[in-house]
């Protein structure tokens, strides 16, 4: 790989905003590989599972507290 190519991309764009484009990838990334992760987690939930207790205020809260981190991190991704 040519790294020369890269360094005249960075200079034509300023050191600055190649470090913030790069850190902001970073960051981006990273919550698409935590949303998969809590997304498994959610599903693995033995609570949510539990079709018995579907109408109590337990399940929608702990329903809610998933799907609120899960948007959160959609919302952090897409920036």
């Amino acid at each position: 790989m040519k790294w020369s190519v890269f360094l005249s991309y960075a200079r034509a764009l300023g050191y600055k905003m190649s470090v913030f484009l790069l850190i902001a990838y970073i960051l981006s990334e990273a919550c698409a590989m935590f949303s998969n992760i809590w997304l498994s987690k959610w599903t693995e939930d033995r609570d949510l599972q539990n079709a018995s207790i579907s109408n109590t205020t337990f399940f929608k809260h702990k329903m809610n507290s998933y799907l609120g981190v899960y948007g959160s991190f959609g919302a952090l991704e897409s920036m």
